[in-house]
C-alpha cells in the first residue's frame, strides 16, 4: 500500500507521538494536531487522505464536532475519518455514525486493526466501512 497523508487529532501528547511513530514506520506522512480547531486548520490547508480523531478532547470542539464540520466543507466527504475513543457501546457508535465517522477504534487501539482500516480506506464514496466496536 502506498503511504498516505494522515492527520492525527489527539490532545494527549504521548498518544500522538506513539501513533506518529507507528504510522511513519508503515510509510505514511503524518501531521499532528492537539485539538479540534488546529485539526480543522490543518485539514483545510493540507488535505490529508485520512484522519485519526480523538473523540474526548478538552476545549470548545470535541471529535464529533470536528467530524461534523469536516463533512460540511467542500471536499470533506472524501476524507476517511477514524474515531479514537476509550468508550464503546451502541450510544457512542450511533453518535459517531451520525457525525460522519467511517470507523471507530477503542483506545489503546490494536495496531493490526488500525493497519487494516488504513489499508481498506479508499475514497469515501467507494465503499463505506462499518463502525467497529
Amino acid at each position: 500500500m502506498p503511504g498516505r497523508r494522515i492527520l492525527v487529532v489527539e490532545d494527549d501528547a504521548d498518544n500522538r507521538a506513539a501513533l506518529r511513530a507507528l504510522l511513519e514506520t508503515w510509510g505514511h506522512a503524518v501531521e499532528e494536531a492537539a485539538d479540534g480547531e488546529a485539526g480543522l486548520r490543518l485539514v483545510l490547508s493540507g488535505q490529508p487522505d485520512l484522519l485519526l480523531v480523538d473523540i474526548s478532547m478538552p476545549g470548545g470542539m470535541d471529535g464529533l464536532e470536528v467530524a461534523r464540520r469536516l463533512r460540511a466543507t467542500p471536499g470533506g466527504g472524501r476524507l476517511y475519518l477514524i474515531a479514537l475513543t476509550g468508550r464503546g457501546g451502541e450510544d457512542i457508535t450511533t453518535d459517531l455514525r451520525v457525525s460522519g465517522f467511517d470507523a471507530h477504534l477503542l483506545k489503546p487501539c490494536d495496531p493490526n486493526l488500525l493497519n487494516e482500516l488504513i489499508s481498506a480506506a479508499g475514497p469515501r464514496g467507494a465503499g463505506r466501512h462499518t463502525l467497529n466496536e
